[in-house]
């Protein structure tokens, strides 16, 4: 299983307050990949991945383009993708 480390800051007091909630029982993960799972089955989910995405996606041409190297970069907006 891939692992990633995520830094987040934030300033919502609820997220703040359910987080040190499942602090104390280690369950932080579990629920934000959870959450995520469950926010990018929504329509407004795979609408806002699709377009941080694509800046993504854009800026790593332009800056390939800068070399002298063109590559078409496919991005992962598939949600089996992403959690596989």
């Amino acid at each position: 299983m891939a692992q990633r480390l995520i830094r987040l800051t934030l300033y919502d007091d609820a997220i703040l307050s359910a987080l040190d909630r499942l602090s104390r029982v280690r369950k932080q993960s579990m629920f934000v990949v959870e959450a995520l799972r469950h926010y990018l089955d929504t329509k407004e989910g795979q609408q806002l991945l699709l377009a941080l995405t694509e800046s993504v996606s854009f800026q790593r041409q332009s800056e390939t383009k800068i070399h002298g190297i063109v590559e078409k970069e496919k991005s992962k907006s598939n949600i089996d993708d992403i959690f596989s």
